[in-house]
């Protein structure tokens, strides 16, 4: 089984922006770009929109994300994710499901763990996608030191996947914006984004790209903070099973 991912999407090109795995998928960075197709599928069942699979943390790693790691949730506002909603019902924009439930939520970010101390934040509002003459962006993800970012994109006729890459992308569309210019992004950086460069295309749904981001910091923690003293559930092993019997995408 290899991943596909549909052709409605915006213009970039796909990839997931990613940890090492121990042994299972190197990286000799803090990021580094896996192919999509190589990526381990996920069971369709999981993929249901209620975050069924969303359970409490394994109680040590839960003490190292608190200790180690500031809240998942700090840049996340209830009041702001209120007037998105309300934004989204103005513009006929769906929301996914499990964005919603993970928003409405907010305990249920305490249950994923960021090995490279992502945190939750949502964009001002909903913006054009940058390079795509059809979908609308919203920041939701934020990398620590604010290397890379994660944008669920949507289209006026329901469909949605989920970006990574740039991190300034729902500026890109405002360079009149005081927020534009207090970044100081550059001509050449726009040229590029718009060019389709440094944004990738990492998941086709929302819900699967939570799933993975969610089992890989999961799988992060066993194999390499802790050395792989820590046993692995039967959803960890299937999943790095795909990596086992493929040494060619290991």
């Amino acid at each position: 089984m290899v991943n596909h991912l549909s052709t409605q999407y915006p213009p970039f090109s796909s990839g997931w922006l990613s940890w090492e795995l121990g042994q299972y998928r190197p990286c000799n960075a803090t990021y580094c770009h896996v192919p999509y197709e190589s990526l381990p599928p996920i069971p369709p069942h999981m993929l249901k929109g209620t975050l069924h699979w969303l359970l409490p943390l394994d109680r040590d790693i839960q003490h190292e994300q608190q200790d180690h790691f500031p809240q998942l949730t700090w840049g996340f506002s209830s009041d702001h994710w209120e007037s998105i909603l309300a934004s989204s019902l103005e513009m006929h924009l769906s929301l996914p499901d499990g964005f919603r439930k993970l928003m409405d939520t907010p305990a249920l970010m305490q249950r994923i763990p960021s090995c490279t101390n992502c945190h939750f934040g949502l964009s001002k509002k909903l913006v054009p996608c940058p390079g795509s003459e059809k979908g609308f962006i919203l920041r939701f993800l934020n990398a620590a030191q604010g290397q890379i970012a994660w944008y669920l994109y949507l289209t006026p006729q329901g469909g949605h996947c989920v970006l990574v890459g740039y991190p300034l992308l729902d500026l890109l569309n405002d360079p009149e914006d005081p927020e534009y210019r207090d970044q100081g992004i550059t001509e050449e950086e726009r040229n590029m984004v718009l060019e389709g460069n440094g944004v990738y295309v990492c998941a086709s749904s929302f819900e699967e790209f939570l799933y993975r981001f969610w089992i890989e910091n999961i799988l992060w923690y066993k194999l390499v903070w802790y050395k792989g003293q820590k046993p692995l559930t039967e959803e960890e092993k299937d999943y790095l099973l795909y990596y086992q019997s493929r040494p060619d995408q290991a």
